[in-house]
């Protein structure tokens, strides 16, 4: 279902700082009532936590957060206004406190 939407996200994260955009299939941002994102090791739960994004500007939210480098999973969960939240699933690596 969220495939059929058309919409485009991205996640970002640099400058101690997590970004996270989501636009519609014209490239209008997407209102958002709250964004939160699981970060989870993929060997080890002792680092595994949640933060919660706010809203920086139209169709963004972002917080202060860095991540120590190595793989991270992160999960995405936006309340967009839809019957369920919206969500996606990232692997990421962290080098120098920048996702790459």
């Amino acid at each position: 279902a969220q495939a059929a939407l058309g919409w485009q996200a991205s996640l970002g994260m640099s400058d101690g700082q997590v970004r996270y955009a989501l636009v519609d299939k014209q490239g209008a941002p997407v209102r958002m009532e709250a964004v939160s994102v699981s970060f989870r090791r993929p060997i080890d739960d002792r680092e595994d936590h949640v933060v919660q994004l706010q809203a920086a500007e139209a169709g963004v939210f972002a917080a202060k957060h860095a991540l120590a480098d190595g793989t991270w999973i992160v999960e995405v969960e936006a309340d967009a206004g839809l019957a369920h939240p919206y969500r996606e699933t990232h692997r990421i690596r962290i080098v120098g406190g920048v996702a790459q």
